[in-house]
C-alpha cells in the first residue's frame, strides 16, 4: 500500500470507486488506508457492544476509535478525493467512509451504504450449526448512528446504480460525475505545473493500469472505465497487491482512479 501511495501521491485528485465493495475485513484496514489522508489525529468512529448483563443499558462502555496520519509523513496525500459509494459498499468500506467523511478534502457520491457496521456476535447450537448477530453500535463523530440507513452521499448522481442501459452503451454516469468533481477541485487549486501529456483535450486517458498486483495487458478489456471512453494503456510495474488503480492524465489535471480492497490490506 505504501507503494500504491507513493505512485499516486503526485496526482491532484483520486477517486475511490468502492461502489460495489463488501469489504470484509476490520476496522483497523479501514483506519490504515484512511491514514494516508489526515495531517492530525481525527475522530472517526465510536462504537460500544452489547452486554448481557442486566445492569446499564445493555451495552458495553462506548469506545472511540481514531485515525492518526501514517507513520511515514511522505506518503500523506494533499490532493482532493472523491468516494463513490452505493448501497453495495458495506462494512469496512463503510467504516472507511465514515472516516473519510471527516475530512474537508473528501466529496462522497452516489447513494448511501448498506448500513451494515457491525461485527458478528457468532454461537454454536447443540446440533453443530453456528449463527451469528450484529451486537456492536458505531456511531459518527457526531453521535450519528447509520446502521440500516447508511451514510447518505453529498452528491446524488440522477441515475440509479449502472443501470442497464448504460451497461449496454458502456457509460458510468456515476464515475463521469465524480470525475467531474475531482478535475473541478484540481482547477481551483494551485497546480499550475501540473504535468499534461494530453494538451488541448478535456476528455482522461489512462497512463497506467494495475489491477489486485498485477499489470494489465495493452489492449484489455477496461475495468475501471467505460469502454466507449477507449482509453490508451501503459502497464507499469505493480504498486500494490491491495489496490487496483489508474492515473488519468487530462489536459489541467492529473486524477488517481482506486479501488483499495480493504479486506486484503493487512
Amino acid at each position: 500500500l505504501d507503494s500504491a501511495m507513493s505512485t499516486l501521491k503526485s496526482t491532484d485528485s483520486i477517486i475511490f470507486d468502492i461502489r460495489v465493495n463488501t469489504g470484509a475485513g476490520e476496522d483497523r484496514n479501514a483506519l490504515r488506508v484512511a491514514s494516508y489522508f489526515v495531517t492530525n489525529r481525527t475522530k472517526a468512529f465510536s462504537k460500544k457492544a452489547w452486554d448481557h448483563k442486566d445492569d446499564g443499558d445493555g451495552f458495553t462502555p462506548s469506545t472511540d476509535f481514531f485515525v492518526s496520519p501514517n507513520e511515514n509523513s511522505d506518503l500523506i496525500y494533499e490532493g482532493d478525493v472523491v468516494l463513490i459509494v452505493s448501497g453495495s459498499t458495506v462494512k469496512a468500506c463503510e467504516v472507511f467512509t465514515m472516516a473519510m467523511s471527516q475530512l474537508p478534502q473528501v466529496t462522497i457520491l452516489g447513494r448511501a451504504t448498506s448500513g451494515v457496521f457491525s461485527n458478528q456476535f457468532t454461537r454454536t447450537l447443540p446440533n453443530g450449526w453456528i449463527f451469528g448477530l450484529s451486537n456492536e453500535v458505531y456511531a459518527a463523530p457526531d453521535g450519528t448512528v447509520y446502521e440500516i440507513v447508511g451514510i447518505p452521499p453529498a452528491v446524488l448522481p440522477e441515475a440509479e446504480l449502472l443501470p442497464l442501459s448504460e451497461l449496454r452503451s458502456g457509460q458510468d454516469s456515476w464515475l463521469e460525475a465524480a470525475l467531474e468533481i475531482a478535475q473541478m477541485s484540481a482547477n481551483t487549486s494551485d497546480s499550475s505545473d501540473t504535468p499534461s501529456t494530453n494538451a488541448g483535450s478535456a476528455s482522461p486517458s489512462v497512463l497506467a493500469t494495475t489491477v489486485g498486483g498485477t499489470a494489465v495487458p495493452t489492449g484489455a478489456p477496461s475495468l475501471l472505465l467505460p469502454t466507449a471512453a477507449a482509453p490508451t494503456r501503459i502497464p507499469t510495474a505493480a504498486p500494490s497487491s491491495t489496490a487496483c488503480h489508474s492515473v488519468l492524465m487530462t489536459s489541467t489535471a492529473t486524477i488517481a482512479l482506486t479501488t483499495i480492497l480493504l479486506h486484503l490490506v493487512v
